[in-house]
């Protein structure tokens, strides 16, 4: 990639990614906009969606291949906070499942509403998980109990022992919390599921 092209994508992406994680703009950081050079922009696939040469969503993902057919990892989504609510980031996600073919979806999250954004397009799978997180990047899932007494596997520590999010209390005042999972600690929920017949 030409380094003006990714000079400007990265001017343009570190905002709105510092907006998904709570950032103040004032509070961009170097980490972050390295963040972005390093694993956003060479994402295997980047779909951006932009508002007057703004950036206003993106989704980061790649492509893994197992014997059930193609596995969607789920790298990153961010949508701007004032297009929030709006099934943005669903319509984006199932156009990418529809052209890649794919028949499962992966990720690992933080965030509840990403864990409910994948739920809704895919049937979340233990088993599966177990077999095929390795291929997402955690090689031993651990079990965690949530607050409903139900079982999630989690990565331990995922995110180098902290949380990726800024202001945590507007995080767990938006409902972005999963139960059981330790955020302060770096933890995050590993999900895989059969895409749904409905899409």
């Amino acid at each position: 990639m030409a380094p003006t092209l990714l000079n400007e994508l990265a001017e343009g992406l570190t905002p709105l990614t510092a907006l998904g994680f709570m950032y103040e703009l004032a509070e961009i950081t170097d980490g972050l906009a390295k963040d972005v050079r390093n694993h956003v922009i060479p994402a295997e696939r980047l779909r951006i969606v932009f508002d007057e040469n703004e950036p206003v969503a993106f989704i980061a993902s790649a492509l893994k291949q197992t014997k059930y057919g193609n596995l969607y990892e789920l790298e990153g989504i961010i949508i701007h906070p004032d297009l929030q609510g709006k099934k943005i980031g669903r319509k984006l996600l199932e156009d990418e499942l529809r052209q890649t073919n794919s028949t499962l979806l992966g990720f690992q999250t933080q965030n509840k509403r990403m864990a409910d954004l994948g739920n809704s397009v895919a049937e979340y799978d233990a088993s599966l998980v177990m077999e095929l997180a390795p291929l997402i990047g955690t090689p031993n899932p651990r079990v965690r109990i949530n607050d409903s007494g139900e079982e999630i596997l989690v990565h331990d520590r995922r995110y180098r022992g902290e949380s990726l999010y800024r202001d945590m209390e507007s995080f767990v005042r938006g409902g972005k919390l999963i139960s059981g999972l330790n955020t302060d600690a770096g933890d995050a929920l590993v999900f895989i599921g059969r895409i749904k017949e409905t899409l």
